[in-house]
């Protein structure tokens, strides 16, 4: 068996795409690795978000702080009513999500704008 130059067109090559494949196995195992963070960072971002339109001040953890004050609902855009019932549980609503029933980001948005003041609206009474 010979070996292999190292200085050769082919040997160069294989370095290569060895070198490739090693890089690429790696940065697909951080992805897979750090998915778990991502979702708590979005997850995160968003109570954020609606704590600001909410006009509350993030008190201690932004997730006490959001559990203080924000009571999540389900909303039907379309009819303007709560569709709570569409969850087994309560505590499933703040990961609740069907792709299918928004085909916008501005609905997205309107529907927790209506919550975040309907939550400060009672909240001021």
């Amino acid at each position: 068996m010979s070996k292999l130059n190292k200085d050769s067109v082919l040997g160069t090559i294989i370095i290569i795409v060895s070198f490739c494949l090693v890089c690429s196995v790696l940065v697909s195992s951080a992805v897979v690795a750090l998915g778990p963070f991502k979702e708590a960072a979005i997850a995160n971002d968003r109570q954020v978000s609606i704590l600001n339109v909410s006009g509350y001040k993030v008190e201690g953890s932004v997730a006490e702080t959001y559990k203080k004050h924000i009571e999540a609902h389900l909303l039907d855009v379309e009819k303007g009513v709560f569709a709570d019932s569409q969850v087994s549980k309560p505590e499933e609503i703040d990961e609740y999500r069907n792709p299918g029933a928004v085909s916008d980001i501005e609905s997205v948005i309107v529907a927790e704008r209506m919550i975040a003041e309907r939550e400060y609206r009672c909240n001021t009474r």
